[in-house]
């Protein structure tokens, strides 16, 4: 299973954030069953310097100033490998 946090604070939510709302319906009905998606209300990232939102972690790994297409395919290349 491939956990995904996506920050919806303030900052990401504005800087492209909320565009990765629509995550799930860019998704398969097979690659939904291998995903656990949440939006949690801040990472915290923007306070310690570590990028530009909008943050994502997936399975621990931080991606920052991430769009909807590169999250979809870095997504796709974790299930596939």
């Amino acid at each position: 299973m491939i956990e995904i946090k996506i920050c919806s604070g303030t900052a990401c939510f504005v800087m492209g954030g909320s565009d990765l709302l629509v995550l799930e319906d860019m998704l398969t009905e097979d690659e939904k069953k291998k995903v656990n998606i949440n939006f949690v209300p801040c990472l915290g990232y923007c306070k310690e310097n570590r990028g530009n939102p909008p943050f994502v972690l997936i399975n621990g790994e931080l991606y920052d100033k991430i769009d909807l297409e590169s999250l979809v395919k870095i997504i796709r290349d974790k299930i596939g490998g």
